[in-house]
């Protein structure tokens, strides 16, 4: 089993009986541990594993935060509490999510560029010189995203800034691209990750055009050695 997999299993098990702890949950049998594992993937474990180990994810019973945070921002839930639920609930994106901050965290240092988590309306961002150069949208499985993805581009022709956009994320996703003008915008999902340059069309159009990542050593893997 791989090293960062461990890392994960046994900081998730503290993380679970925080929750219970707190919220009066019964600790849960292991076919629970084993459900989360095959749901979220080795993948995800491996790099939460891997930012916890690094200390890019901060424990905080059952929250966690993240390296680099602004201040007032965080933390954030690992669990959710349900009424009726007989166990722990977990907030599943966010796994995917702090798994990819942790991917990308060492590359973007290395090529001198911030990385920021729940960055206003985006799940991630990147910046060069203060300047958006990237934003991320995770969700937790590809069917979501792939469904997020297309209602975004729907709107690309032509944006409707003054429409209104609650409850409607793709319109407040796409208003966003307008707005910030990102050069490149990305969707991850367990076992799926699309990447675009966005090209802007006038003031409130946009087209995404797949390319490759900005950041090569996306294919590049940390140590996995203790």
């Amino acid at each position: 089993m791989a090293f960062y997999v461990e890392v994960f299993q046994r900081r998730f098990r503290d993380w679970v009986a925080a929750v219970c702890d707190a919220w009066g949950y019964s600790l849960p049998n292991e076919a629970f541990y084993q459900r989360v594992r095959e749901r979220l993937t080795d993948w995800t474990l491996e790099w939460i594993g891997y930012g916890v180990d690094a200390g890019l994810i901060l424990e905080r019973g059952l929250q966690f935060d993240v390296a680099g945070n602004a201040l007032g921002k965080g933390p954030y839930k690992w669990f959710s509490q349900r009424s009726g639920a007989a166990e722990p609930q977990c907030n599943w994106e966010y796994y995917v999510q702090v798994a990819f901050f942790a991917r990308l965290w060492e590359p973007c240092q290395e090529a001198s560029l911030r990385l920021t988590f729940e960055d206003e309306l985006m799940d991630l961002a990147v910046r060069r010189h203060g300047r958006l150069l990237w934003c991320i949208e995770i969700k937790e499985q590809a069917p979501q995203l792939e469904r997020l993805l297309a209602e975004i581009e729907s709107h690309g022709a032509e944006v409707d800034i003054e429409a209104p956009d609650r409850g409607n994320d793709p319109l407040r996703k796409a208003k966003y691209l307008v707005t910030r003008r990102p050069q490149f915008f990305s969707g991850v999902a367990i076992g799926m990750q699309r990447h675009f340059q966005v090209l802007y069309q006038g003031k409130n159009a946009f087209r995404l055009v797949e390319a490759n990542p900005p950041l090569n050593a996306l294919s590049e893997p940390p140590s996995r050695e203790p």
